[in-house]
């Protein structure tokens, strides 16, 4: 990887990523009611990317890529023979993106101060191959696939007396890519809503969609410099929810944005430095289990997708 300061007047990015995402560890967070499935993705990628400062702490981005991607799942919609594989969906893909983002927030994981703007547009293409886990010596399914992707996100913090706190936050997405060969292809493809730590690290096809806006607001009480509470309330709003036929096959349902999903967290934090700790109670309006506990300890950092 070459990574040429972002404070010079132009940088060059060329990147090489690996990453597989396994989810069939969190049986806690999968319906057990046949709604989704359990998966895996792995993502092989490669970026070139041509950057511009928009000001101290914004830039504008240009750029192309290529990626291997697979999923890897088991359909719990439908009756699949005892003894098969995974299905598998296999994409082959390129792209070319814009991208324009602005930073001043004073933590990673935790911010109580400053903003982060974003906004991306891409274009995305090359083929798709379908491989049944039933009949996994058949040949598979290929097809072509050719979409649009924007994104756009919001999350700023106001300061409203000494030790009060409010974050906004706003988030859209839109996709014209066609439907998948099967529901939980689809779904686990589609733009996610993932706005906390803990949404990051699971999935739930409630809060995934080609097409969706969402906005929260998140109340902070300062104790001290190091330890706050925080509340944090989401709704998310599909224009077309992505559903399912008798034999898992996806449609949209009729565009609305009547079929809102919510989320809420409350949080304990100390943020120092070198570490973050904090201590989690969370809700989601449809998930398999929907009041969740935890604790959180260290810096949880992502790479970034081949698909925003």
């Amino acid at each position: 990887r070459v990574d040429v300061p972002s404070q010079t007047p132009m940088y060059l990015k060329m990147s090489y990523v690996f990453h597989r995402f396994n989810f069939y560890n969190s049986t806690l967070w999968f319906y057990e009611d046949n709604q989704i499935a359990n998966f895996s993705q792995t993502e092989t990628f490669g970026k070139l990317k041509i950057g511009f400062p928009l000001s101290r702490k914004g830039r504008l981005e240009f750029g192309a890529g290529y990626g291997l991607l697979t999923d890897k799942y088991r359909q719990n919609l439908i009756q699949t023979p005892e003894g098969s594989r995974n299905d598998h969906n296999r994409y082959s893909l390129g792209n070319v993106f814009a991208r324009a983002e602005s930073y001043t927030q004073n933590s990673l994981l935790y911010p109580t101060a400053g903003y982060k703007y974003m906004t991306s547009l891409q274009i995305v293409g090359g083929s798709n191959s379908y491989i049944s886990g039933s009949d996994f010596e058949a040949m598979p399914n290929k097809k072509k696939d050719l979409w649009l992707q924007y994104r756009a996100s919001y999350d700023n913090y106001i300061k409203l007396k000494n030790k009060l706190i409010l974050g906004i936050y706003g988030e859209a997405a839109l996709s014209t890519r066609d439907l998948l060969d099967n529901y939980t292809a689809t779904v686990i493809q589609a733009p996610s809503f993932k706005p906390t730590l803990h949404s990051k690290t699971t999935f739930n096809p409630a809060f995934s969609a080609n097409q969706f806006a969402a906005f929260g607001l998140k109340p902070i009480y300062r104790i001290t410099d190091q330890i706050h509470l925080r509340a944090e309330g989401y709704c998310f709003l599909p224009y077309k929810q992505i559903s399912w036929d008798e034999n898992a096959l996806p449609y949209y349902q009729k565009p609305s944005f009547i079929a809102a999903q919510f989320m809420a967290e409350t949080s304990l934090v100390v943020d120092l430095k070198l570490i973050s700790a904090g201590m989690f109670l969370n809700y989601y309006s449809e998930a398999p289990s929907k009041w969740n506990f935890g604790v959180n300890i260290g810096f949880l950092l992502f790479r970034e997708n081949f698909i925003e």
